[in-house]
């Protein structure tokens, strides 16, 4: 029987988990590099009392950004998961509150699988 060094085949993963508070005003996620990303994902948790919506953004240089057209709008005590459609160097998570002076709390998590 072969005897295999599974590190080897394994793919390296990464998880990043951040909290934020939304506004009335767009706030931003830091970009992410994720040219080197086989496969990634965002999970966006409404861990506030009110309703909020993010999207995913992608850029070649951080300066031309480009809307993901998925718009996920979160629910209190929902999580939705972000794939974008469209591919870049860079990607940030866009978001705001639903509702004029109705501030929510989200949590971001991003998980990646790269070589």
């Amino acid at each position: 029987m072969q005897m295999y060094n599974l590190n080897y085949f394994r793919e390296k993963l990464i998880n990043i988990c951040e909290e934020f508070v939304t506004d009335d005003e767009i706030c931003y996620t830091d970009w992410i590099d994720t040219s080197n990303c086989t496969m990634y994902t965002f999970f966006i948790q409404n861990i506030g009392f009110r309703p909020a919506y993010a999207r995913a953004q992608v850029s070649p240089d951080k300066i031309s950004i480009i809307n993901d057209p998925d718009i996920a709008e979160i629910a209190p005590c929902e999580t939705r998961a972000i794939v974008t459609q469209k591919y870049g160097f860079y990607t940030r998570i866009a978001f705001k509150s639903l509702n004029l002076l109705n501030k929510t709390n989200l949590k971001i998590i991003f998980q990646a699988q790269f070589r």
